[in-house]
């Protein structure tokens, strides 16, 4: 039988399952939706990541160069989303010194190391697509390391480290369980 503390932790996992598998759908389409339909959006890009950068007019090319540069971010945000539902849906199922576990937090920690690399190169991709349809000479490509770079190391490191802390408990657990 399920205590009362039981039942609210499956439900909040549940929920936030949920809400996992809904904005691993819900934030490509928004992004896609954003550079094809606002106007206004490559000037806000260049205004805040890049300023001083000349774009003479957002073209169809400027557009989709920018869909495109999405790309890389978006499958990273998709497949952090499903591996963060993939954990909460074990959470769910009562699944929590498990080796799963230990798997979902090391690729949690992967991602977000390789988000580090994806945020570098989707900056430079961005200043290409903004100046694409600049006159040849004018074109710009800006590389360079954000704050939010460093955290997301920070973060994958933390998230290995815990996940090595689980491994260890799910080592100890498992040899709890084979003592008679």
């Amino acid at each position: 039988m399920k205590t009362l503390k039981q039942n609210q932790v499956q439900w909040l996992c549940r929920w936030m399952r949920r809400l996992s598998l809904f904005w691993m759908i819900f934030l490509p389409l928004v992004v896609l939706v954003i550079w094809a339909a606002l106007p206004w959006i490559p000037d806000m890009l260049r205004d805040g990541f890049f300023k001083g950068m000349s774009v003479t007019e957002t073209t169809p090319l400027v557009r989709i160069s920018g869909m495109l540069a999405s790309v890389p971010g978006i499958f990273l945000h998709i497949l952090l989303f499903s591996q963060l539902a993939k954990l909460l849906g074990l959470w769910e199922r009562g699944n929590v010194f498990d080796e799963s576990n230990v798997r979902c937090f090391s690729k949690l920690g992967v991602y977000y190391l390789w988000g580090a690399l994806i945020g570098v190169l989707q900056r430079a991709l961005y200043s290409i697509a903004l100046s694409i349809s600049n006159p040849p000479g004018s074109r710009q490509i800006s590389l360079g390391l954000s704050s939010d770079d460093f955290s997301s190391v920070a973060v994958g490191l933390f998230l290995w480290l815990l996940a090595y802390v689980l491994q260890q408990a799910y080592l100890l657990k498992r040899e709890a369980d084979l003592t008679v």
